[in-house]
């Protein structure tokens, strides 16, 4: 379908009537409409929004539905409609006029929606010069200009990127699905179960030992039916979690949680060293209490020791330990008055008063000097085990010493660490921990239910065909039996048939959007950082760069991914069952120079035979932009701003 003519009144920024139309010629089949932002270009999408779909599908739909210039103009009591009116030409050919209309009435200075009725909504086609009203015009437009696909025909060039979110695989494939009308085989596999079970409820009613052959066949089946259905499940929800592990383990890395595991185990060997050092120091301080209860009697005895071994050491300087001879010895010689060596010691002889001399300057210590010269000894002894406690403990105090300043400093690493720790986001951290665990768990499962279901499938199958086997020979000897099973027989081929016409359809179609998208794509970007755009079956998309690594298009800039979303639209228009315009509001806005121009070189071959219209600010209709596209170009507008005391209104020259 093309667009002949857009008719406005009353909506929005038009005032109107505004009367536009389009170039429907093949050679020049775009319609440039240049404003400014605000001036209603995005708004003039949406009056064909509604006018279709009675829905304003884009953004700066705030506010009220009709002109305010209008409102100020007209007084109270008076009427008017808001209305936009779509000339199209079908694919046969016809002129198809779809018109939308709301009436609002102004009172008391306010407007209200006709209380009577919604919008109206008409559809007239001229069918060989007569005029055709269709009775359900909603059905016609579903059937010919889906809403479900409206955003790959008419979009805002600056949410295309927008395609490439975390579900983008899953909406991109229900999106191609419909454009492509892929789900047209759905419907007939519909309709073929639904005969299969028809003619089995015929085959039925022949004989017991075919219903019981039937009942066992319908029941082997659906369990391949359900099993298969599980396997489709379940290897699309396995796609997803693996998406989502990917998206996780981004996030992890993003966090660098390998920093985190390394501070937790400095803490934890911090924490164990600190341990360590408290059981030495408390195990010391023990062995330092025992030494003490040890030596606490020579201790308080070490005094006297002293004294009593300087007090030896006096007598051994005098000569008295150990002694020349024993004062008693002198005793003993006077009392006998005879020397050792046999003479007499005479009373008051010279020699005698000698012995007596000595004998008074004789100490009576010397007679026991041996004991005491062994007590000596013992007591110096004691005082070195006394001196010895004095060094254990000592060296019992440096040891203390250095574990607590080690403690000192262990504690200033574990600050330090649990500083570092504190600025890491633990509960995030343990967040998505815990959901890469779900989803390896989950990810287990689904593997799980697809092996599972594959298994089932082999040994269902099996089943089925040593029932059919047996059926056969029952079969053979009833006419209508052969007549049923025939058309039973057809059925589950054309089943078959059409699932695998299906997945060769999908697959196809899959290979021809990834190659028509990196076409473009490498059309568009003037640099080669990247060999080729890959689409795979679940419709995630990925650029492969020189190294050959996988680069996901949320990795790239604003201006690539934009150029990337635009060669991908193009392409599902491409490979669409519907003839549709194309028209893209603000269809370059973030993209470099380089860029616009390629698209303007490339764009009009890629879209031949569409009709094209674009909605695009000065900033993107330079005049580079211009010169490129002009042989393209079949008509040319430009919305202006026009302010008045009663409002604002937009018009289009």
């Amino acid at each position: 379908m093309k667009i002949d003519y857009l008719k406005i009144e009353n909506y929005r920024q038009y005032k109107g009537p505004l009367y536009l139309k389009f170039s429907k010629d093949e050679n020049k089949n775009f319609t440039i409409i240049k404003g400014t932002n605000g001036a209603g270009k995005t708004n003039f999408l949406n009056a064909i929004t509604w006018c279709l779909y009675e829905k304003e599908l884009h953004k700066n739909t705030g506010g009220a539905i009709y002109n305010d210039l209008l409102v100020n103009e007209i007084i109270n009591g008076e009427s008017f409609e808001v209305s936009v009116e779509l000339g199209m030409t079908d694919s046969k050919n016809r002129n198809v006029t779809i018109l939308r209309k709301l009436k609002f009435t102004k009172n008391d200075n306010k407007i209200y929606k006709d209380v009577f009725s919604d919008s109206q909504l008409s559809v007239r086609i001229i069918v060989n010069g007569n005029d055709k009203f269709l009775e359900h015009p909603e059905l016609y437009i579903q059937k010919n200009l889906p809403e479900k696909i409206e955003g790959y025909f008419f979009f805002d060039g600056e949410k295309l990127e927008d395609y490439f979110d975390d579900n983008s695989g899953d909406n991109i494939k229900e999106a191609v699905f419909k454009i492509s009308q892929i789900n047209l085989f759905n419907n007939l596999n519909k309709h073929l179960i639904s005969l299969e079970r028809s003619i089995n409820k015929d085959f039925k009613k022949l004989d017991t030992d075919f219903a019981d052959f039937l009942e066992i066949k319908q029941k082997l089946n659906d369990k391949i039916r359900l099993n298969k259905k599980e396997i489709e499940e379940s290897s699309f929800l396995l796609n997803k979690t693996k998406k989502d592990l990917k998206i996780v383990d981004e996030d992890l890395r993003k966090i660098d949680h390998s920093d985190k595991n390394l501070l937790d185990e400095q803490k934890q060997k911090l924490n164990i060293e600190i341990e360590k050092l408290d059981k030495r120091e408390e195990k010391l301080d023990n062995d330092k209490k025992n030494l003490v209860i040890k030596y606490f009697p020579l201790i308080l005895a070490y005094k006297p020791f002293k004294k009593f071994v300087e007090l030896g050491s006096d007598l051994e300087e005098k000569g008295f330990i150990p002694p020349l001879y024993k004062k008693k010895f002198l005793e003993t010689l006077m009392e006998n008055e005879k020397c050792i060596c046999g003479n007499e010691l005479k009373l008051n002889s010279e020699s005698y008063n000698k012995i007596q001399k000595l004998h008074e300057l004789t100490f009576g210590v010397t007679d026991i000097s041996e004991e005491i010269n062994i007590e000596l000894n013992n007591l110096k002894n004691e005082i070195k085990r006394i001196q010895r406690f004095s060094t254990k403990q000592k060296e019992y105090n440096a040891e203390i010493r250095d574990i607590r300043n080690q403690r000192i400093e262990k504690n200033e690493d574990l600050e330090n660490v649990n500083f570092k720790l504190s600025q890491i986001d633990h509960d995030e951290i343990q967040r998505l921990i815990k959901r890469k665990n779900d989803l390896d768990d989950q990810k287990d499962k689904y593997v799980g239910k697809v092996a599972y279901s594959k298994n089932s499938i082999d040994f269902t199958s099996k089943e089925l065909l040593n029932i059919e086997k047996k059926e056969i020979k029952v079969n053979n000897d009833s006419e209508n039996a052969l007549k049923l099973k025939k058309k039973l027989d057809f059925c589950k081929d054309a089943i078959i048939a059409s699932e695998s016409l299906k997945s060769k359809l999908i697959e196809n179609i899959r290979n021809k959007i990834e190659k028509l998208t990196n076409d473009q794509f490498k059309k568009l970007m003037w640099k080669e950082n990247f060999t080729m755009v890959k689409v795979d079956e679940y419709y995630n998309i990925d650029l492969v760069n020189k190294a050959r690594n996988l680069v996901s298009p949320n990795d790239i800039s604003a201006g690539e991914r934009l150029a990337l979303a635009l060669s991908f639209v193009a392409a599902l228009n491409q490979i669409s069952g519907f003839d549709l315009p194309l028209i893209i509001d603000t269809p370059m806005g973030r993209l470099d120079k380089e860029i616009k121009t390629n698209i303007a070189k490339t764009l009009p071959n890629y879209v031949e035979g569409k009709q094209v219209v674009l909605l695009v600010t000065g900033e993107e209709y330079t005049s580079k932009f211009k010169s490129d596209i002009i042989e393209c170009v079949g008509k040319e507008y430009e919305i202006r701003v026009f302010e008045t005391d009663n409002g604002t209104e937009s018009r289009i020259l």
